[in-house]
């Protein structure tokens, strides 16, 4: 459920970039009229800065335009490989969408769930973490009977 999430928001970003890409192509070449939005587009990408039509639809980022799309690969190849190969056995937390925003807690459960692993290994985990980070593996913990008199 989290991939599909995850990727249902990088398609529309790809999308964008790939649609803004192909009409400032046109647009150059006099095939398409210049809009202004075309124009913030092309006048970004000279200064190498990340267009805002992009940024609207992007995961935060401040980094220029070469950086944000090495991320933006990056991230794309850390996903097409949760397709193809499976979950994988360590999750690049940061590599989500908005996951500072959206929930972070729903999020880091249904990666510790996807991943399968268990109500100790969170134990482990959460003895691990800073006092800030501890309630989002709090929040994940489920305790089986053995588990709960063991505390």
């Amino acid at each position: 459920m989290l991939a599909l999430q995850e990727l249902g928001r990088f398609n529309v970003l790809l999308s964008t970039i790939r649609s803004s890409l192909v009409a400032l192509g046109q647009a150059v070449k006099g095939l398409a009229l210049m809009s202004d939005e075309l124009d913030a587009v092309g006048r970004a990408l000279f200064d190498g800065k990340v267009p805002a039509l992009w940024l609207r639809r992007s995961f935060p980022s401040l980094k220029p335009l070469g950086s944000y799309i090495k991320e933006v690969l990056e991230r794309v190849a850390f996903f097409s490989d949760w397709i193809t190969k499976g979950a994988p056995p360590v999750f690049w937390i940061s590599g989500f969408f908005f996951i500072q925003v959206s929930g972070p807690a729903f999020h880091l459960c249904n990666i510790l769930d996807t991943a399968h692993v268990t109500s100790i290994n969170r134990h482990v985990a959460y003895a691990y973490l800073a006092p800030h980070q501890q309630g989002l593996v709090g929040a994940c913990m489920t305790y089986t009977e053995a588990e709960a008199r063991a505390v």
